[in-house]
């Protein structure tokens, strides 16, 4: 007696999400190939980060709310947060906001790291105009490296989700049969 299986999925995520259930592997293959892909991105990223900062980015300072060290400024270590990632967690909205939307992204770890890219872009201060002065407005990293390599990476993640739709599917029917 056949048995019939209907599975109805609406995004990426919850493709890759019942690729992992069907076939691991292969959804780890996919994974990875999708990190590959966006290699570009993070090595753009990577050389726009400079060695050197702002003179006093150069000193050591500690959060006095937290304790947690933020500076010297370390361009060869800020160059190791910048990853290509995956993600399958649910999106939810938390205070009228969906969070976890993305699938396939490029994250630059790190408070000091962020403050570098993103300081200037809702409140002025003087560390703001000052890397604004010397980097160029917000963001000074990311967005500049994405817009470089995007459209290549675009085409090929395009045909990743393709292939990972067709996995799925083949997968889900040979369950079904």
């Amino acid at each position: 007696m056949p048995v019939n299986v209907a599975t109805e999925i609406a995004g990426v995520k919850q493709t890759l999400r019942e690729l992992s259930q069907l076939d691991k592997k292969a959804a780890y293959a996919l994974r990875k190939e999708a990190r590959t892909i966006m290699q570009p991105i993070v090595i753009e990223a990577q050389r726009n980060i400079p060695e050197e900062a702002l003179t006093g980015m150069n000193r050591t300072w500690v959060s006095p709310k937290t304790g947690a060290q933020l500076f010297p400024w370390n361009g060869g270590v800020a160059r190791t947060y910048v990853k290509a990632k995956t993600s399958t967690k649910k999106p939810y909205e938390f205070q009228g906001v969906t969070r976890d939307l993305a699938v396939f992204y490029i994250s630059w770890a790190g408070g000091v790291n962020m403050l570098f890219d993103m300081a200037g872009r809702k409140n002025q201060s003087v560390l703001a105009a000052n890397l604004t002065g010397k980097f160029g407005p917000p963001s000074r990293i990311m967005y500049p490296a994405a817009e470089k390599e995007g459209t290549q990476v675009e085409e090929e993640m395009a045909r990743v989700i393709d292939e990972l739709v067709r996995l799925t599917n083949q997968r889900v029917s040979g369950v079904s049969q």
